[in-house]
């Protein structure tokens, strides 16, 4: 039977928000010269996830057993790595032994790889040079981007969300259970974040996306002697880049190509632009291109001339520095509308508490209105269940502005639940765009709520995935484009209503 997707993620909420309350002081990760936190942070998130996935893929029977013992000893030495800080040879060594227990599980079984329209054939060996090199690489890789707020979990939501839309087998209920996941955890790891995933959690999402190849053929009987990299060197062509590069400079630069420094792309935005959201909205709109194209592989399946481009877009990445070239460039013309926001942010102290009562109430009704209308006939006993589930964590934090955001992934992962029966006749429609509208013109006067710079990973990650939503229905026709344009307006308008209700 499958699990409802919106009362895991109440449970997975639930979860986290007990271990936040009750376990501060456990793996605190205190601040240092790399680090941009001000005081110490618990780093068990991780921990957590990473657990609640292992229990659910093996209750759900959805996972082979070699994942789920390879799984618990990464999340071990990974929080090890964050109550110890253990040296990276014996870390690389414990990856090591991962990597071999997994290739004498697979040994044998495939005698060529995929990549783009080339079917290469290898020995048992070869393959071995280059699971090796591969696994180790990505194994390290997500936890080498978890350096701000929600960057790490972002990306692996875009991830999981690619993967469930280009594969249709189990591993698509595979991937959305750990997408469910990562929201919940970014509930708490937003900036300021309450809690980090910690090396536990980063190590365990490469290990994650390094073996997601092997479960994908698991799945897939079909042509199993042959291993298609092709979508997943796609999808991780960013973390594959981004550590390729650190890893060149650093050596050029007579250094340890283990030693820590801040030359990650997300550093260097971060350094040249001081803009938070810019960083994350630039890492993950990379990462939702990839997502898009590894769809178009799919359906077009890229021919050597795919295979060329895709090369030399990541030798273009590795090669060019950063900072001078393309940042510089991105944040020229960004930096205008950031020091518009910075003003708007200034205009709302002087707005009156009548317009904000008259916005507000204004807003409330269109809401109401809407959801009332999209939501109408979804009371049964499932739904009743997490809805009370859903009063109890709004009244256990009333004062924390966690809430707004658990609000909004509730509506959208309910609307995207019901599906088909979703009532999207004329009036629905009609009311999602008013409020699209209503948002826009609040948005250029200035009005309390609006601020993007008071925007979060969160909000980023629904304003990409609608875009990418957008994208493929049009083009291909595989979903509704109206479910995107409500979830977009369900989303901002909760988020603005919330805000402008703070402040009274």
């Amino acid at each position: 039977m499958q699990l409802p997707l919106l009362l895991y993620f109440m449970l997975c909420t639930i979860i986290f928000s007990f271990a936040v309350k009750l376990l501060p002081q456990f793996f605190l990760d205190k601040p240092n010269t790399r680090k941009k936190h001000l005081k110490a942070t618990p780093q068990f998130g991780g921990i957590v996830f990473s657990t609640i996935f292992l229990i659910t893929i093996a209750v759900k029977n959805i996972a082979p057993n070699w994942f789920v013992y390879c799984g618990l000893i990464t999340v071990l030495i990974g929080a090890l790595d964050d109550k110890y800080d253990l040296p990276w040879s014996i870390k690389l060594l414990i990856q090591l032994s991962i990597m071999f227990y997994i290739s004498y599980t697979f040994w044998g079984d495939f005698n060529s790889i995929v990549f783009f329209n080339f079917s290469i054939p290898v020995s048992p060996f070869v393959l071995l040079i280059i699971f090796s090199l591969w696994f180790i690489g990505v194994f390290n890789a997500v936890n080498l981007i978890d350096g701000l707020d929600g960057l790490a979990a972002g990306f692996i939501f875009l991830f999981c969300i690619s993967i469930s839309i280009v594969f249709g087998n189990e591993i698509k209920m595979f991937s959305l259970y750990l997408s469910i996941l990562m929201l919940s955890f970014l509930l708490f790891n937003q900036r300021s974040a309450k809690v980090f995933m910690g090396d536990s959690g980063s190590l365990f999402l490469g290990f994650f996306v390094a073996v997601i190849p092997l479960l994908q053929k698991t799945y897939d009987i079909d042509n199993y002697s042959s291993l298609d990299m092709t979508p997943f060197l796609i999808l991780s062509s960013f973390l594959i880049a981004d550590t390729t590069r650190v890893f060149l400079t650093r050596l050029v630069s007579g250094k340890s190509p283990m030693d820590a420094d801040t030359i990650h792309l997300h550093h260097l935005i971060l350094q040249n632009s001081g803009s938070y959201l810019l960083t994350l909205f630039i890492i993950f709109f990379l990462s939702s291109i990839s997502g898009s194209l590894a769809y178009l592989n799919e359906v077009f399946s890229f021919n050597s001339l795919g295979m060329l481009i895709q090369i030399s877009l990541l030798f273009l990445f590795i090669l060019t520095p950063p900072a001078p070239t393309y940042v510089n460039f991105i944040w020229k013309y960004f930096k205008p509308f950031y020091i518009w926001q910075k003003e708007n942010d200034l205009s709302y102290k002087s707005q009156s508490y009548e317009k904000t009562l008259m916005v507000s109430f204004f807003m409330m009704i269109l809401c109401l209105f809407f959801l009332s209308n999209v939501y109408l006939e979804l009371f049964n006993l499932s739904n009743a269940l997490i809805f009370l589930i859903f009063l109890i964590f709004i009244t256990f934090n009333l004062n924390d502005k966690i809430i707004i955001p658990f609000v909004q992934i509730t509506a959208s992962i309910l609307f995207l639940e019901i599906g088909d029966s979703a009532n999207l006749n004329i009036l629905t429609k009609l009311m999602s765009l008013l409020l699209i509208i209503s948002y826009a013109v609040f948005t250029f006067k200035k009005t309390k709520g609006t601020g993007f710079t008071t925007f979060s990973a969160l909000d980023i990650l629904v304003f990409l995935f609608c875009m990418n939503g957008f994208f493929l229905s049009f083009v291909f026709n595989i979903y509704d484009t109206w479910f995107f344009i409500i979830i977009l307006s369900m989303w901002f308008n909760i988020g603005f209503l919330f805000r402008q209700l703070s402040s009274f």
